[in-house]
């Protein structure tokens, strides 16, 4: 089956098992505020909705995918880089999903805690992410080039 540029995004959770872009490095490519923030406040549209979508191109995933962000502080840094910050043009938002389950506190908590790790970097990066370093280039200058510009991670350090 050929994918097409246009067919509807699958959908992380539905259609994609989480756990199969756990810790890989996914490429921003739209954020969709269900929610919003007011007055340094959270307002929701609904109980049942998520505060957010993500438009996502994971290298696992052979066509565009849908992330929903249902967790509260993970929405209020997406809310930060995109809607207060801003993205510039030549930088990506770069979303890692790593729910917290090495520890057995965490793993007891780990549907309720917050899951993304949010990063910027500049454009291109996910492509120097997944691959090896580039030829012609020195090793330490690869290796810098891999550092974010900005990271927001409101998991629990010490369930980390």
């Amino acid at each position: 089956m050929e994918i097409s540029e246009h067919s509807e995004p699958l959908l992380i959770g539905r259609d994609i098992e989480w756990e199969a872009i756990e810790e890989q490095y996914c490429r921003v490519k739209h954020f969709t505020p269900i929610a919003v923030v007011a007055s340094s406040k959270i307002k929701e549209v609904s109980k049942i909705l998520p505060y957010a979508s993500l438009r996502v191109e994971c290298p696992k995933v052979f066509q565009d995918a849908l992330m929903p962000v249902v967790h509260k502080l993970d929405f209020r840094n997406l809310w930060e880089v995109f809607m207060e910050r801003g993205v510039g043009t030549e930088e990506e938002v770069i979303v890692v999903y790593a729910p917290l389950k090495r520890r057995k506190l965490a793993r007891l908590f780990s549907g309720i805690l917050p899951s993304l790790v949010i990063q910027l970097y500049p454009k291109g990066s996910l492509e120097r992410l997944e691959g090896k370093p580039d030829v012609g280039i020195p090793v330490e200058e690869w290796f810098k080039s891999l550092l974010p510009i900005a990271e927001w991670d409101a998991r629990p350090k010490e369930l980390k």
